[in-house]
């Protein structure tokens, strides 16, 4: 347009024709380069970039670059011009070219070729819409514009009596026009994508119908799904091509709205299974202009819900199989699923523990509070993750359950529990009944120590008595007041040992303990320390026991104690409570067999006692001190089972 346009105006500033004829040979080079170049710019914008491949651009240009070369020689044979015609315009003066033949050649296929591209741009325009219709109308508008100031040029003898070229003013204007399309409907920068391109890059199959019922396309994904060639399928009925698909068009044409249905096709050995979708295509105006059945393979989707069904039928199934009570239940404590077990255990249909009915049925105030808030927890995750209170039958019975739950995650948050209920009526039974023979045997116990203890009065009262005679036997009487006393410490001891485990360990104030021994033993010029830091140690109830054990032991056999110090280290396992003191220690002979029951130097059950006490909760002591240094008993308190106070 550049080069056409510079020609014009420097051929008006020209008087002498030779130099007006250089200067129109190298304005048709530009001239004729607009109509192919404009054809394959439009055909790439339409979508139809295919068609400008080298050679249908080889032959389109052929005409263009002909053209040139007979322009350039026309002296020789006056094909294009005839001869030259000097016209005197407002004091210049302006040669009239007189066309020849195949100038009227040239033009019409120039015209052709422009009204080609210009046709392409109209087609996509009555497609299009938004600002895709937008950028085509500047550029349909801002290339026609051109073409008809050209057209009264070349035929200016039918129009006009003299010559008038407004051709380079039409390109002016037609910039003026297609500039704010460039700028603002980024004609030049957002390319429209062609309808066609689409649907043939889609992996759906797409099949076009006409309103009677004839295939007129397929995309190539159609292609391959029916096994047939849109060239072939095109004309023909549906239900010669693809009968599966002739009641969904009924349905469509009925009803005038998409359908839907699930079409299987063979391929090869297997069968592959299709969404197939019917769908009305309507024009801008709203009629119908035929239809689309696309269809989409969904085998692997089919497989996988299959399998899921099958999964989940499993699963039920292994589920009602279970002894155990299974449920599902919401934030709010709302059952939403229990197997065949708890139905049974409880008594409901399935429809009424699925209406959301709550766990929590029957309780007490109070106790649904604690059951909902502990409910809460587990699904926060800072529950424990199990919970036993008194479930209610739908008969109004009670029966004592334990919930070991989980929480039910989704898209990063709890939307309820999930777990067992475990009917813990046998096990209460057996728990009962063991203490009641617990009762029985400590009662059995107390008895027979009492027994024995009043036996011992009556055996130390007859010694005294013997003791009194002349001439008292001493040695005797040494043995048998010995025998006594170690009989009086065994019926203690089983006192002690009687009841390990048999109460729930408790939290227990390891300073309170040291100091309330320390009060009630005579030790003078001992010093007896407490740890530094209060801490609190879980433990069975005998505990206080063992710190006894500990401070007495180093009375008794420590000969020259002055200090009794407890103190806390931190290690991996957890705490570290050690018990030292500046006696002469425990020699490395005694270190091994120092906890075994009867090993000592008084009765040998102290130690004993103390290690099956702390082993009731996952306590071990162990003796690491310096012989002639000190004793030192070191105590190791899992991380769960000690607190700062």
């Amino acid at each position: 347009m550049t080069l056409w346009s510079l020609g014009d105006a420097i051929e008006v500033v020209l008087a002498d024709l030779p130099s007006q004829q250089i200067v129109n040979t190298i304005s048709y080079i530009g001239m004729e380069a607009i109509p192919p170049v404009f054809l394959i710019v439009v055909l790439y914008y339409t979508g139809n970039e295919y068609l400008a491949n080298r050679r249908n651009i080889l032959l389109v240009s052929l005409v263009p670059a002909a053209t040139v070369l007979l322009i350039a020689t026309n002296e020789y044979h006056h094909l294009f011009y005839t001869g030259y015609v000097p016209i005197q315009m407002n004091g210049y003066v302006q040669w009239q070219y007189l066309h020849g033949p195949l100038f009227q050649v040239v033009a019409a296929y120039n015209y052709l070729v422009v009204f080609c591209a210009l046709l392409l741009i109209a087609r996509q325009l009555l497609l299009s819409s938004g600002i895709q219709r937008r950028q085509l109308s500047v550029l349909f508008i801002g290339a026609l514009l051109p073409v008809l100031a050209n057209m009264v040029y070349v035929y200016q003898d039918l129009l006009f009596p003299q010559y008038v070229s407004v051709t380079g003013i039409a390109f002016a204007v037609s910039v003026l026009i297609i500039a704010p399309g460039i700028f603002r409907y980024q004609v030049l920068s957002l390319m429209p994508v062609s309808s066609p391109l689409i649907v043939a890059a889609m992996r759906d199959g797409v099949i076009v119908i006409d309103p009677a019922g004839r295939i007129t396309d397929l995309n190539p994904a159609a292609e391959r799904i029916l096994g047939i060639a849109s060239a072939s399928a095109s004309g023909r009925r549906m239900d010669h091509v693809f009968p599966p698909g002739v009641p969904l068009l009924e349905g469509v044409r009925a009803r005038d709205e998409e359908a839907h249905a699930q079409i299987a096709i063979p391929d090869g050995r297997d069968e592959r299974v299709y969404d197939a979708s019917a769908l009305p295509v309507r024009s801008a105006r709203g009629m119908t202009r035929g239809n689309l059945i696309i269809l989409r393979d969904i085998t692997g989707r089919k497989k996988a819900d299959d399998a899921l069904r099958e999964s989940e039928k499993k699963y039920r199934e292994l589920v009602d199989l279970l002894p155990e009570m299974v449920f599902e239940a919401d934030t709010a404590g709302r059952l939403r699923y229990v197997n065949s077990r708890a139905l049974l255990i409880f008594g409901y249909a399935r429809e009424e523990m699925e209406d959301g009915l709550p766990l929590a049925r029957g309780l007490d105030p109070p106790e649904s509070a604690r059951v909902l808030k502990q409910l809460r927890e587990i699904c926060s995750g800072g529950g424990r993750g199990d919970i036993e209170f008194q479930a209610t039958r739908r008969d109004g019975s009670t029966l004592p359950v334990l919930v070991a739950a989980t929480p039910v995650m989704k898209d990063g948050r709890c939307t309820g529990i999930r777990g067992i209920l475990i009917d813990m009526t046998g096990p209460k039974r057996s728990e009962e009944a063991l203490k009641q023979a617990f009762r029985r045997m400590n009662l059995l116990s107390s008895i027979t120590r009492h027994d024995i203890q009043n036996q011992l009065t009556v055996l130390k009262g007859d010694l005294d008595l013997y003791r009194e005679t002349e001439p008292p036997a001493s040695a005797g009487l040494f043995r048998a007041d010995r025998a006594v006393q170690l009989i009086r410490e065994l019926v203690e001891f089983s006192a002690d040992y009687q009841e390990i485990g048999v109460h729930s360990p408790e939290w227990q104030d390891l300073t309170s303990i040291v100091e309330r021994i320390s009060q009630s033993l005579h030790h003078p010029g001992v010093r007896i320390a407490p740890p530094p830091v209060e801490v609190e140690i879980r433990a069975d109830p005998l505990f206080e026991k063992v710190i006894f054990n500990l401070i007495d032991n180093a009375l008794r056999h420590g000969e020259r104690v002055t200090r009794i110090s407890f103190s806390l280290q931190r290690v991996a396992p957890g705490l570290v409570l050690v018990c030292e003191d500046d006696g002469v220690g425990v020699a490395e002979a005694e270190k091994a067999p120092l906890f075994q029951k009867g090993y000592g130097k008084h009765t040998g059950l102290g130690l004993f006692l103390s290690r099956e006490i702390l082993a009731i909760t996952g306590i071990s002591i162990a003796e690491t001190g310096t012989p002639g240094v000190g004793a030192r008993f070191e105590i190791t308190v899992p991380e769960r089972d000690y607190r700062y106070i």
